[in-house]
């Protein structure tokens, strides 16, 4: 059989003359171009800069969770090693060079993706619209969110769903691609353990779809678990100390603080995955879905419950579900419009759009630093900080805002704050479970203590949770002990900038 008969050509793609293929990829360059312009010229979310400079750090011999403290497993941290790593031999900035990298990722996936779904026609009719969606949802979609690791575990999660579309659409084994994809699938899976959710939810279609020989068959599932045990004996074996100290401390204090789930439901990620699942849904009426739309569409709500389960509610952490409800939207938007009844098309690509603005904007949202960069800026070139602060929004942004260093073992005290939390909620919580949550929140000021009176900041930046009386109060003992050199210089809202008092008297001369 020749190699045109075992590729059947994609409908609308190369039975087309060249002027209107390159018009059917013309949406996917111009959402390339769109993410290189962006990400080029935006500002830094709140948490990519901070495991930027964790790698940094890493590099520079500090061992992970023991001289530097983060609460994300190591993938979270590992992704962005590389780029970090070639950005201090290169002397470029490792921002920049992380999200160009992501743009980069993202166009591989995107074209891993297409050479799977290309064995299988029958999923692949809409396959311009498919591509079009698929790049408007990983490209323009995610906008300050872009290189979070959320973000990039959908990203590298894409190809395993295709894999599961094209198997479902009765396509032959790609071994390689599936290899490829399978890998993809166990990272992002190293990344949150919740996104396993985004591969189970859509598996019963497959399995029903494809048989459960076929799918058992394919090396991608395979691969995918192999990757995630290989990842889980590295962390027990080269970090250590993740599973010590800090996996007590997430399992007790922080993963039981949660947001409302009447606040997860009604969160901007959660609204609009639902309002894109609703115009997937009535676009397609009276027309049977292919594979590629289904596993998008189960996907999506997969990635939903992860988020979720997880309860925080942050943009980053709903990204997957919106984004793969778009992908299952889009086409299905394409062929109603095809197939006529321009009026309601016309409505529906409406909602789409502002559901798309609304959403792009929803993942553009940062958290916003208090205005202290001009205090800090006066202390002279980049002056040594660290924080008090329980917000990793305001700590280190604000460090890199005003060209400060920073000094301290964490970016913020995440850990202490959710056990004070719990503590307060719950009076009656059993007596070893309340006596480990303070010796958490001990822990994480007693880190701080010593690195005030160790590494001697020129500022500390201090408030939120520690406020009595409407002044700031020192959250223990030995922080006090550790804080009595500094004097507040500067403060906005709840913020407050302490300042070496040297430094201060040297300044008021």
């Amino acid at each position: 059989m020749s190699s045109v008969a075992a590729h059947p050509p994609i409908e609308g793609s190369r039975s087309r003359p060249w002027t209107r293929r390159a018009a059917a990829w013309a949406p996917v360059l111009a959402c390339l171009a769109f993410a290189l312009v962006f990400q080029a010229l935006r500002e830094a979310n709140s948490d990519t800069p901070w495991l930027i400079d964790v790698c940094r750090r890493m590099l520079s011999g500090e061992r992970l969770y023991v001289d530097v403290i983060e609460t994300n497993p190591p993938a979270s941290v590992l992704l962005y090693m590389a780029p970090t790593a070639f950005a201090r031999a290169l002397g470029v900035d490792a921002g920049f060079l992380v999200r160009m990298s992501v743009v980069a990722g993202v166009a591989a996936s995107l074209a891993l993706c297409a050479a799977i779904l290309r064995r299988a026609p029958a999923a692949f009719r809409e396959g311009p619209a498919l591509l079009a969606a698929a790049a408007a949802a990983t490209l323009v979609l995610p906008a300050l969110s872009f290189d979070e690791r959320d973000d990039i575990a959908l990203y590298a999660g894409l190809p395993f769903l295709a894999v599961m579309a094209a198997r479902a659409a009765g396509a032959a084994s790609f071994p390689t691609a599936s290899i490829l994809a399978g890998i993809g699938a166990g990272a992002a899976v190293s990344i949150k353990p919740t996104y396993a959710l985004m591969y189970l939810a859509p598996l019963p279609f497959a399995l029903w779809r494809a048989g459960w020989r076929a799918a058992l068959a394919d090396l991608a599932p395979w691969t995918g678990a192999a990757t995630f045990g290989l990842y889980v004996a590295a962390v027990g074996r080269y970090f250590p100390h993740y599973a010590s100290d800090v996996l007590p401390a997430l399992r007790e204090a922080y993963l039981p603080w949660r947001r409302p789930l009447a606040g997860l439901v009604a969160n901007g990620s959660t609204l609009f995955a639902g309002l894109a699942l609703c115009v997937g849904a009535l676009a397609s009426r009276g027309r049977p879905r292919p594979a590629t739309e289904t596993v998008a569409a189960l996907g999506a709500l997969g990635a939903t419950a992860a988020m979720i389960a997880q309860g925080k509610g942050w943009p980053y952490t709903g990204y997957a579900g919106a984004a793969l409800a778009a992908i299952s939207a889009g086409p299905a938007l394409a062929a109603h419009w095809r197939l006529g009844a321009r009026r309601f098309s016309l409505s529906l690509l409406a909602l789409a759009a502002l559901t798309f603005e609304g959403g792009f904007f929803w993942f553009d949202s940062n958290g916003a630093t208090p205005p202290l960069a001009a205090a800090i800026r006066a202390l002279g070139p980049h002056p040594t900080i660290m924080s008090l602060s329980t917000d990793i929004s305001i700590g280190f942004p604000l460090a890199t805002e005003s060209g400060a260093r920073w000094v301290g073992r964490e970016n913020s005290f995440v850990i202490a704050m959710t056990a004070r939390a719990r503590l307060m909620a719950d009076p009656n919580l059993p007596p070893d479970l309340a006596a480990r949550l303070r010796g958490y929140e001990a822990r994480d000021y007693s880190i701080a203590a010593q690195d005030i009176a160790s590494r001697r900041p020129d500022a500390v930046l201090a408030g939120d949770a520690d406020w009595k009386d409407g002044e700031w109060a020192a959250p223990m003992p030995a922080v006090e002990r550790a804080m009595e050199d500094y004097a507040p210089a500067a403060h906005a809202g709840r913020a407050i900038l302490f300042v070496r008092k040297p430094r201060l008297r040297g300044a008021s001369r």
